[in-house]
């Protein structure tokens, strides 16, 4: 996934969200698909302005991890990284596990 910022002066800087799917030892049917859900929100603020623009600085990104049955994972541990960490953007957490839904979120907080 690409996340892209145009600031004010019209400079666009764009970061790419990396997942890695590693199985966590299931036997039964492990996984074998991991699709992009959502990002709440699509549209996050720099550091530091947030409060001023009504605009948050962290969005949560969840993907689904499934089975090749199409059905929900759950329990698998899936690894984050991004491609950069100009302008101070993090990840939470490197790694999440997957829910009883097969959703995994990464927590991306603006930089600045």
């Amino acid at each position: 996934m690409t996340a892209s910022l145009t600031d004010s002066d019209g400079n666009t800087y764009e970061d790419s969200i990396s997942v890695y799917m590693f199985s966590s030892g299931s036997t039964i049917d492990p996984p074998s698909k991991m699709i992009f859900v959502s990002a709440a929100p699509e549209t996050v603020a720099l550091k530091g302005s947030g409060g001023a623009t009504g605009l948050s600085e962290q969005s949560l990104v969840t993907f689904k991890v499934t089975d090749s049955s199409s059905a929900a994972a759950s329990g698998q541990t899936i690894t984050f990284s991004l491609s950069t960490d100009l302008g101070g953007v993090a990840l939470d957490s490197t790694s999440a596990t997957s829910d009883s839904a097969g959703n995994a979120v990464a927590v991306v907080n603006s930089g600045n």
